[in-house]
C-alpha cells in the first residue's frame, strides 16, 4: 500500500457535488480507488510504488508530493497524452496492457482535475 492521494479543491477545501460526479462520470479505476459508494464528497486512491514509478516514468511528475497544484498536473496530463507506453512499460518493467490502461485511467483522472481546478494532496 503507498501514499493516500486525495483530490481536493484549492486550499483543501471538500468537494463539491459537480466535481464528484465529474470524477465518476470519468469511469477512473485505480488501485484502492474510493468513489461515490464509499465517502460521499471526498474521492482519492491509493497511490502504490508502481503508480509512483509510473508517473515518474512517464512524465518526471511526483504523486507523493504533499500537494500537486492544477497547473502541474495539466504538465503531467500532457505528458500522459504523448507518451509512448511501450517506452513507459520498458522503462517501469511493468506489464504493457496494465501500464496503458493506468495511463489512461490517469489521464481521465488529471483531465477532470484540470477541467474543475483541482489538486491532488498526498496524505
Amino acid at each position: 500500500m503507498g501514499k493516500l492521494v486525495s483530490i481536493v479543491r484549492p486550499h483543501g477545501e471538500d468537494l463539491t457535488a459537480e466535481d464528484t460526479t465529474a470524477l465518476d462520470a470519468a469511469q477512473i479505476e485505480l488501485d484502492g480507488w474510493l468513489g461515490s459508494e464509499d465517502i460521499e464528497n471526498s474521492r482519492s486512491f491509493s497511490c502504490t510504488a508502481n503508480y509512483m514509478f509510473l508517473i515518474w516514468e512517464a512524465t518526471d511528475g511526483h504523486l507523493a508530493r504533499e500537494s500537486t497544484e492544477t497547473e502541474q498536473i495539466q504538465q503531467m496530463c500532457e505528458s500522459l497524452r504523448n507518451c509512448n507506453p511501450v517506452d513507459v512499460a520498458r522503462g517501469c518493467q511493468g506489464d504493457y496492457d496494465e501500464v496503458k490502461q493506468a495511463i489512461q485511467n490517469f489521464c481521465r483522472l488529471f483531465e477532470v482535475c484540470v477541467e474543475r481546478n483541482l489538486e491532488l494532496l498526498a496524505e
